[in-house]
């Protein structure tokens, strides 16, 4: 009898074991459709907007956001979008980065999505996520209307960059490493989408309304929505998988204090993305995907 009951125990415990195998398997395999999900949201999510703003450029010959000051009124009179342009022409007050100077980032961007909205290119209902900005008239004409959300992640957001080498303010991300020298010859004066975590956009101090990759900053204005694994498939399937390379940049600095995304202990021409699934922001990457007119 004894021998008969070991027998059923050892058993019961084979069957735990397997049982416990098989749920570590779906797990495992459940976290990796997801993944694969997710890789699939961003890279539709960049084609699709990329694709929306080549559209509108063909129609209006300028890119979104940098509206030419002669076409301002008369562009917008009807329907103004967003209802306080002067403000959004006037964020910047140097010549470098008014409206019509090849100049997008900040409420600029803004703008540009409400553009591309009005001409029905993409939709501003389902797809938003509030941005509290210090102009309380701006955010509350637009309410949640102001940039695209992401549906890999609802924290993350989109916006869109543009500058040229004659821009010294206003860089969007500022303290990017797409501004040295070697990579800036492939982004200077081309619009790029920079995929962002949202929760950090929009300070009250309107001289730093923009998003920016050092962590160290005082004002820090921007983190990471794509973790380090994630941002290296994503780099992999549609460019070289290499973080500061190409037409996709992944980055969000390491600093001295253990964030960041890639390893900065290198050459920024270098570097490759950290080994991590860490949805921390401070931990994950800021990515920008060039838009080829």
């Amino acid at each position: 009898m004894k021998k008969k009951s070991g027998i059923m125990v050892l058993e019961v415990l084979i069957v735990l074991i397997i049982t416990a195998s098989i749920m570590s398997l779906s797990l495992i395999a459940g976290k990796r459709a997801l993944k694969s999900l997710d890789l699939t949201r961003i890279i539709s999510e960049s084609q699709n907007l990329s694709k929306a703003v080549i559209e509108f450029y063909q129609i209006k010959n300028y890119i979104p956001g940098d509206v030419p000051l002669a076409d301002l009124t008369a562009d917008l009179s009807t329907n103004p979008i967003p209802k306080n342009t002067i403000t959004v022409n006037n964020e910047c007050s140097t010549t470098q980065c008014t409206m019509g100077t090849g100049h997008v980032t900040g409420r600029k961007s803004i703008l540009a999505f409400q553009q591309m909205s009005k001409v029905g290119l993409i939709n501003m209902i389902d797809e938003t996520v509030a941005v509290v900005t210090s102009d309380s008239s701006l955010y509350s004409s637009m309410k949640n209307k102001l940039i695209p959300s992401s549906k890999y992640n609802k924290n993350a957001a989109w916006l869109i960059g543009m500058d040229s080498i004659s821009h010294t303010t206003k860089l969007s991300p500022q303290n990017s490493v797409l501004y040295n020298l070697e990579l800036y010859k492939i982004f200077q004066s081309k619009p790029r989408l920079i995929l962002f975590a949202a929760s950090n956009y929009g300070y009250s101090d309107s001289i730093y309304r923009e998003i920016n990759v050092a962590n160290t900053q005082s004002k820090f204005m921007g983190s990471g929505s794509v973790n380090a694994n994630l941002a290296n498939e994503v780099d992999i399937k549609i460019d070289d998988g290499i973080p500061n390379s190409g037409f996709v940049i992944g980055e969000n600095d390491q600093g001295t204090n253990g964030f960041g995304c890639t390893d900065t202990s290198v050459s920024i021409l270098s570097r490759k993305y950290l080994d991590s699934d860490s949805n921390l922001a401070k931990k994950s990457c800021i990515m920008t995907f060039l838009i080829n007119l």
